[in-house]
Order: structure tokens, then sequence, then C-alpha cells
């Protein structure tokens, strides 16, 4: 399309605010086992997926980075709201 911006696809799971630090943990060990299984390697593949596991706290923080640098490259490139 011509504009110089490579916008990053996520993978993850979400949950809202307030989730019991025992149930991250949980959901976080369950998530780097699917990770390290060859049915998901295989699956990440035949995406061409970059495979990265990040735990909650990293996670967020990435998510959080690309709003911020979208947000700014937005304006910049001239995009509005419909």
């Amino acid at each position: 399309l011509g504009y110089p911006v490579s916008v990053p696809i996520f993978y993850g799971l979400a949950a809202p605010a307030g989730v019991p630090a025992d149930v991250v943990a949980r959901w976080e060990e369950a998530a780097q086992e699917m990770v390290k299984s060859s049915a998901f390697r295989e699956l990440m593949g035949k995406l061409n997926a970059t495979l990265s596991y990040q735990g909650s706290t990293e996670f967020s923080a990435s998510v959080t980075s690309v709003h911020r640098q979208m947000g700014r490259l937005i304006p910049e490139l001239g995009f509005k709201q419909p």
C-alpha cells in the first residue's frame, strides 16, 4: 500500500484485570507446555509465525509498546477514523 509500516501480529491469551496470581501462573504453565508441543510448533510453521513465548508481564509490555507506537504512527501517516 506504500506506507512505511509493519504491524506485528500477536497470538496470546488475555484475561481481565484482577485475575488471581495463582490462576495466571497456571495459565502460564499450560501455555509454556503448549508452546513446547510438536503440534503447536507444526501449526506455527504452517502459519509462518515466529515462535516466542512470553509470560504475562512480558506479553503485556510488548502489546502496550506496540499500541503506543501505532498510536504515534497513525496520525503521522495521515490515517483518520471513518
